[in-house]
């Protein structure tokens, strides 16, 4: 499961998805957040979600919860 960082770190998926024009792949969304500065555990569970293709930002928030 992916925690939260804590505030005045990397910055919180939320607000990293507010920068994301969806339908996304995964590939444009990893590298969207790493643009952004998000951390590695994020990077990673979004790697390894299944989806391939998200329609939005709940899919999103879905996939890494499962992780």
């Amino acid at each position: 499961m992916v925690t939260m960082p804590q505030a005045g770190s990397s910055p919180s998926i939320q607000e990293l998805l507010a920068g994301v024009g969806f339908p996304v792949t995964k590939e444009q969304l990893i590298d969207n957040f790493q643009q952004n500065g998000a951390t590695q555990l994020l990077l990673d569970a979004i790697r390894n979600a299944s989806p391939t293709r998200f329609a939005s930002a709940d899919e999103v928030m879905t996939a890494i919860r499962n992780r």
